[in-house]
């Protein structure tokens, strides 16, 4: 069920006719797209957002001080993840796989990819989620989501409030 649901929700996001159109071009600063699935007691979690949104810079880091925030931005994804979609509907889940990348497109362009995979003691369908990543980065003006449900409905939204709640 688990690679069922994983393989709908690529599918799923490579097919959305903007993913394409904007791969091909220039990305938007300050757009992050945040894609979620469920299935019982686990949440997939990916992002894809430029490098800007979350450092304040695209470029390979080169100061001690820039590769510094890069080592805590994804230290943060991997360890503040769940205080980012809500700690106490999440408080019986754990993190159980997750990858931070820096993607670089040329020498002034670069993109983090981010996925991780969440495993709770309880069945997730009806939690609520408070998503709370532009409070920590304030360069975030806009979250792109596409949560697919476990039960099918998918929710494909965009949110510009600092902190805004969906239902899982």
């Amino acid at each position: 069920m688990k690679k069922m649901l994983i393989s709908l929700l690529l599918l799923q996001i490579l097919s959305h006719p903007n993913l394409w159109a904007k791969s091909l071009g220039p990305h938007v600063h300050g757009s992050v797209h945040l894609d979620m699935a469920t299935d019982k007691k686990q949440l997939l979690v990916m992002l894809k957002s430029p490098a800007e949104s979350f450092l304040d810079f695209e470029y390979r880091p080169k100061t001690r001080k820039e590769k510094k925030l890069q080592e805590k931005v994804k230290s943060q994804w991997n360890q503040k993840l769940l205080n980012y979609l809500g700690p106490q509907t999440l408080k019986d889940c754990k993190i159980t796989k997750s990858n931070w990348k820096q993607e670089f497109n040329g020498q002034t362009h670069s993109s983090i990819i981010a996925e991780s995979y969440i495993e709770c003691k309880s069945n997730l369908k009806g939690r609520s989620l408070q998503i709370s990543l532009k409070k920590e980065y304030p360069h975030i003006n806009e979250i792109n989501l596409q949560l697919i449900r476990e039960d099918g409905p998918l929710l494909n939204k965009k949110f510009t409030e600092s902190l805004f709640t969906i239902q899982l």
